[in-house]
């Protein structure tokens, strides 16, 4: 029978659970390209996306949705803003921006809610 080493065992780190009013949300640090936004790849580069997706827990694939999907997502983040926090939120005029945002910082744009509007369920199950 072997004994192990209680000494010799990692300690978990601790786990500091909040309230929810004392952190500030905080994206993971991903790689950048040179504008700024996150490395996307082509769908072609299948091994290259899955290893990506395998490091990070994310990849952002480009050229998967039409304009017309991607305008129809941008419209569904905007009704969802509205809906869920502030009906007077305008997209077209950012002075409407400043005082609804609080959660945001908090667990960002989508939270945990529930992301099932219509082209969200349709973007994903795109083909490509």
């Amino acid at each position: 029978m072997n004994v192990i080493d209680s000494v010799n065992l990692t300690k978990p780190k601790k786990i500091h659970l909040s309230p929810g009013d004392d952190e500030t949300f905080q994206p993971v640090p991903l790689p950048i390209d040179d504008d700024g936004f996150i490395v996307t790849f082509n769908v072609e580069q299948q091994d290259e996306i899955l290893a990506f997706f395998e490091k990070h827990g994310i990849v952002v694939v480009a050229n998967v949705l039409t304009e017309q999907e991607c305008q129809r997502s941008v419209d569904d983040v905007w009704r969802h803003l509205q809906e869920l926090f502030n009906p007077d939120i305008d997209r077209d005029k950012p002075e409407t921006w400043d005082s609804i945002w609080p959660s945001f910082s908090h667990m960002g744009i989508l939270g945990n809610t529930r992301w099932l509007y219509p082209q969200a369920c349709d973007n994903r199950q795109n083909v490509k």
